[in-house]
């Protein structure tokens, strides 16, 4: 996630989509890296959601609804629920689980996280034009 925000060049992210495959270990480790990040990035707290309770994990495609997630993010400045989500982890401070759609604070740079089986991980940071 750090790699990704370097790369583009941001120093803040407005929300991320987790890739959250509804496993306790996986889920975990994931909320574990966001909360440092969040603390990383300063006082404003991140928001994270994902597609996955809506539409499954599609394995290799899983990416492309997350990827469309985050664009209505960005268009929209709305951030997008988290369906089927009935128990969420407990987050560290500086993360927001979103349950339900809800207008957005600032809707500039979104981070895509996708991971895979072997350690196969990749981050992904969208900005909105002209960002």
């Amino acid at each position: 996630m750090r790699g990704a925000l370097e790369d583009a060049g941001v120093g803040r992210v407005d929300y991320v989509h987790a890739h959250a495959t509804g496993t306790a270990q996986g889920d975990a480790a994931e909320v574990e890296a966001v909360g440092e990040l969040a603390r990383e990035l300063g006082p404003h707290p991140v928001p994270v959601s994902s597609h996955k309770g809506a539409v499954g994990h599609l394995l290799h495609a899983s990416a492309f609804p997350a990827l469309v997630a985050a664009v209505g993010f960005l268009r929209e400045a709305r951030l997008p629920g988290t369906p089927g989500l009935r128990a969420p982890l407990e987050v560290p401070d500086g993360v927001v689980t979103v349950r339900e759609s809800t207008a957005a604070v600032r809707a500039e740079h979104v981070l895509v996280n996708s991971f895979g089986f072997s350690g196969n991980n990749a981050s992904l940071v969208l900005s909105a034009a002209g960002r």
